[in-house]
């Protein structure tokens, strides 16, 4: 763990095996900020809570999302869009029932969420465009913690599988991926490795396991990807941070750059 000494810039330490590869280098941020869309009428603007991501790769913004807020917290709305299609908006909606349980989600997808015992253990959805109807199961351990998803597509026969591991702290250690082979028995596909964490509250929904959950609090300085068996696609990723009061404004890695902006 790599405590913070100031709030204005922590420094990923870098490592031999960062690939250069030629990539370009990263140029000035021109800082294009899109459009920013209406709010829906119940949306509560809460100091301090995530307002907005922009992400660049080359200087160029290619992910842009605004987040919006019922007056309990809980995540009422993300609206987004992509440098490809550029005028193209994307929004998901968060129904909640009565208790406050997440039970839908609506979006280019349409999930629904079951519950046993406060926890999230099914999920089924409905893809128009390319998968159809398809149905998802967690499997948590002793402590909470989500260590299994499965995915089965029901309208034909294919699936896969992702499994979770945690650092005692309870940040995220690896994400195994697991696909099925001509068997129609699962092999890893891809292992995503997280270490030297940072001592930086991390807001935003970077990792997604369940929408509106964060998985990781604190913030990883290296980020390993594998890919299973294609070796040529490994690659190391190298985080640093800046802060401002003690919140996340801006990541940097290579030639990207993610930059976040609060209530």
């Amino acid at each position: 763990m790599i405590n913070c000494s100031s709030d204005d810039e922590l420094l990923a330490v870098p490592t031999a095996e960062t690939p250069t590869g030629g990539e370009k280098p990263q140029t000035e941020d021109p800082l294009i900020i899109p459009f920013e869309p209406t709010a829906p009428t119940t949306a509560q603007e809460i100091p301090g809570y995530p307002k907005s991501i922009r992400k660049y790769h080359n200087g160029g913004l290619i992910y842009w999302a605004y987040y919006y807020f019922r007056s309990d917290g809980k995540l009422l709305q993300i609206t987004y869009g992509y440098e490809d299609p550029p005028n193209e908006i994307f929004t998901n909606i968060y129904h909640y029932d009565s208790e406050g349980k997440l039970i839908k989600l609506e979006g280019h997808d349409v999930y629904d969420y079951h519950w046993e015992n406060d926890r999230i253990v099914m999920v089924e959805a409905y893809n128009a465009m390319w998968f159809g109807h398809s149905r998802t199961t967690f499997q948590y351990d002793d402590k909470g913690q989500i260590i299994e998803v499965e995915t089965l597509y029901l309208d034909f026969e294919a699936g896969y599988q992702v499994a979770y591991s945690y650092y005692d702290s309870g940040n995220l250690e690896t994400i195994k991926h697991y696909g099925k082979n001509d068997k129609d028995e699962y092999q890893i596909s891809s292992r995503t490795s997280f270490a030297e964490y940072i001592d930086g509250e991390n807001l935003f929904l970077d990792i997604e396991i369940i929408p509106g959950v964060l998985f990781s609090q604190q913030l990883p300085t290296l980020i390993d990807y594998q890919y299973y068996p294609f070796s040529e696609y490994n690659f190391i990723e190298n985080y640093k941070y800046r802060f401002n009061n003690g919140k996340l404004t801006e990541r940097t890695s290579q030639n990207t750059k993610v930059v976040y902006e609060y209530y």
